[in-house]
């Protein structure tokens, strides 16, 4: 019997294109969906019903903003069932699984998220790691949980974020563009950013005001120039002077230690060795300092803490002994 899943969205669908597009071409391995639901009833991700012939359809769902209320939720999940589905992707769905949809498809939803979880959970991600300054990033596909963006990671792919050019004050810099767009404009745009990764470009939308806005991230004025020429060229109604402001890179050989915590395991601290003249340490406990670097060696893997628990417990069991 093959897998039939229901996709959930709550705008554009430009993931929701992906797959369905990869189901037309044969790609799902026999995985067939069998519905498109949206949680707003002029999502763009509805009009796929027509184009790839699978039933659409929006579901109301109540009077939250975030998350589903309790008795909508239960109204979904019986939707869901009845249409067929075995299976849920969560492709844009802009708001929070809870009991309902977890307890009628137990180990069975699946979220992409823009993001290398664990890091940048929750609404913005993209936005979230540009900020942050970070040079990798990527998407991750997850199983859904009553952790928001916390389930079973199931595949990631890396993304590398482009340098910028050397700056008079050292370091790098980067020109960020943001101009506002006819909200008509988006899915096209979408869709020649998908198919031709256009790797400068992304889209954003306010959720609240439902306004639309194009971002670019460039090098330099002249790479500036070059694109959105280009861009306006294909696409004419693209009108208006865009917003750029420019972008420091920041110093993440020191910055990265305002994000590092100390933490105990029962009675053991693990500390880093710059808090060393500072930290206190509660009488009769014990302390290892470490001089964790910016991308291994801090000790808060949660693997780290396996370890380190059961060396805990080897050592109660070895002192018990003797």
């Amino acid at each position: 019997m093959p897998m039939r899943f229901a996709i959930l969205g709550s705008g554009r669908g430009s993931n929701a294109r992906a797959l369905l597009t990869a189901w037309k071409e044969g790609r799902l391995h026999g995985a067939e969906p069998v519905g498109i639901f949206s949680d707003k009833p002029e999502a763009s991700i509805l009009r796929f019903g027509g184009e790839f012939g699978v039933p659409a359809r929006y579901l109301d769902p109540g009077k939250f903003k975030t998350k589903l209320s309790p008795e909508r939720e239960e109204a979904w999940a019986r939707a869901l069932q009845e249409a067929g589905a075995g299976w849920i992707v969560l492709a844009g769905f802009m708001r929070v699984v809870k009991e309902p949809l977890l307890k009628a498809f137990p180990k069975r939803i699946l979220n992409l998220h823009p993001s290398l979880l664990p890091s940048f959970k929750g609404l913005h991600a993209i936005e979230q790691a540009w900020n942050y300054g970070v040079k990798v990033t990527g998407c991750t596909v997850h199983y859904v949980t009553g952790d928001l963006d916390g389930g079973p990671i199931i595949d990631q792919a890396v993304v590398r974020i482009g340098g910028g050019r050397p700056s008079r004050g050292g370091g790098f810099r980067m020109i960020e563009l943001r101009l506002s767009i006819d909200p008509a404009l988006a899915d096209e745009l979408e869709e020649y950013f998908c198919m031709d990764l256009q790797q400068h470009w992304m889209l954003h939308e306010n959720w609240k005001t439902h306004e639309h806005e194009l971002r670019g991230f460039f090098s330099c004025r002249e790479e500036v120039d070059t694109d959105l020429a280009k861009l306006r060229d294909r696409f004419p109604a693209l009108v208006g002077e865009p917003e750029l402001r420019e972008l420091a890179d920041r110093d993440w050989k020191e910055a990265y230690k305002l994000h590092f915590k100390p933490w105990r395991e029962r009675g053991l601290h693990w500390v880093p060795v710059w808090e060393k003249d500072r930290y206190e340490l509660p009488p009769g406990e014990e302390i290892v300092y470490l001089d964790p670097g910016m991308a291994f060696g801090t000790g808060n893997h949660e693997t780290t803490r396996l370890c380190v628990r059961r060396l805990l417990d080897a050592r109660d069991d070895w002192g018990a002994a003797v």
